[in-house]
């Protein structure tokens, strides 16, 4: 039975996605949710079910649980086995309750939580530096990801009735949260306004031969990153099989492929099948690439790293990502660059593709994205020189014509200014 005609109840395969949808009704709502798998998709409905009968009976069950303290839930939150989540998402949720939500709601009864107090403790996280740095603040998306478990904490306090309602899910306080950024951090307030990532062509000279004095393994995956634009966890993915010769065919391609399908978490630094955002693909590697492929080679067997098909084609980043991107900050704060790190580098690649004269269609392709303006906002239009290109509408005007200096010509249209004297 192939997806596209499989008949399952509560559950379907949405083909132009390539994945599974599992809904199901609760209480008059409608909840769906997508999976790679049909087994995730089945496990998120019956904990869906699970958590609804719980719900059902959790007035009776809970009816003494009105002063119980947030730290006495904290714990048997995440130890819940019916919440469906994933181990990247479950360490997450661990580490910002220990580090965040503890500290302050530990001591409060789940009752007396009030939106109120939600925004407080959200602005203080916005305008307190971070612990052990000097005046270094938190990012609006860090924070953002702490409202979010602490909403999935409440949300769960109220489908076991501990409360009636999630205080992180006020529509009022979120609405004061989105002016307290825009108002407290006016240049990340906006997709299209964060502070661009991009290095310029210089500072990637100058980082590539800061980095090759200090480890000239690094200043190849450097390279790497900045010719395919890969993300980090592809990156550390790749195996030596990757690299493809040949079409579906079985003919030579003119350029070899870096075959992106899998990803590697940064957490439990296991692999798993599918890209990131589910953008699998192909990028071509050009002929600066091929050429460092063929030197990294015997470097890796010089080294003795492994050259089969299923060994690690960048070892040096699969041993651990984290570890990688830390010491690539470094190299940044050696050459004097702020803001590096391996997602800066595909950022780069994208500006550098668009500058040269490739269209954000063409780039979109080779980036992965599912969407256009994802796309345009991760190239840094700053870099691009805006001389010369009024010209161009004089140009299309003249039939495409080039002209300088402009001659008169019956093909182009007569001056206004004449016109009016």
């Amino acid at each position: 039975m192939t997806p596209s005609h499989s008949v399952i109840e509560g559950i379907r395969f949405l083909e132009k996605r390539n994945k599974w949808q599992a809904r199901i009704k609760i209480n008059g709502k409608q909840l769906n949710a997508t999976f790679s798998n049909l087994e995730d998709a089945r496990a998120w409905r019956s904990a869906q079910i699970s958590k609804k009968t719980m719900r059902d009976v959790g007035s009776k069950s809970h009816a003494n649980d009105a002063g119980q303290r947030c730290i006495e839930l904290f714990d048997e939150w995440l130890a819940d086995p019916i919440i469906f989540n994933s181990p990247e998402t479950r360490e997450k949720e661990i580490k910002i309750t220990r580090f965040h939500l503890k500290p302050v709601f530990g001591e409060r009864p789940v009752t007396a939580v009030s939106p109120e107090e939600v925004l407080e403790f959200l602005r203080g996280l916005l305008t307190t530096p971070i612990i052990g740095s000097s005046k270094k603040l938190r990012s609006p998306k860090t924070v953002k990801n702490v409202l979010g478990v602490l909403s999935a904490f409440f949300e769960w306090c109220a489908d076991r009735s501990i409360i009636s309602e999630n205080p992180a899910a006020d529509q009022k306080m979120r609405e004061k949260f989105r002016r307290l950024v825009k108002t407290t951090r006016p240049r990340e307030y906006l997709a299209n306004s964060i502070r661009k990532k991009a290095r310029t062509p210089d500072e990637m000279r100058k980082l590539i031969a800061v980095t090759s004095r200090c480890c000239p393994e690094d200043a190849f995956a450097i390279e790497f990153f900045l010719h395919t634009g890969v993300r980090l966890g592809e990156a550390a993915a790749l195996q030596w099989s990757d690299i493809v010769y040949t079409d579906n065919f079985g003919r030579t391609l003119e350029q070899p492929m870096i075959q992106i399908n899998k990803t590697m978490s940064f957490h439990s630094q296991q692999i798993k099948l599918g890209a990131k955002c589910n953008s699998n693909g192909q990028v071509e590697l050009n002929s600066r690439m091929i050429a460092l492929l063929k030197e990294w080679r015997v470097y890796c067997e010089d080294a003795g790293y492994g050259l089969a098909p299923a060994d690690s084609l960048l070892p040096q980043v699969a041993r651990s990502p984290s570890a990688f991107s830390q010491r690539i900050t470094r190299y940044g704060e050696k050459a004097g660059i702020r803001h590096v790190s391996p997602h800066s580098f595909r950022h780069t690649s994208i500006t550098f593709q668009v500058v040269q004269g490739a269209s954000l269609e063409q780039v979109q392709k080779v980036a992965r994205h599912s969407t256009y303006n994802m796309t345009a906002a991760y190239y840094d239009a700053s870099q691009m020189q805006p001389t010369g290109i009024t010209e161009l509408v004089a140009v299309a005007m003249n039939g495409g014509v080039e002209t300088n200096p402009p001659r008169p010509s019956q093909a182009a249209l007569a001056s206004p200014i004449r016109l009016l004297r």
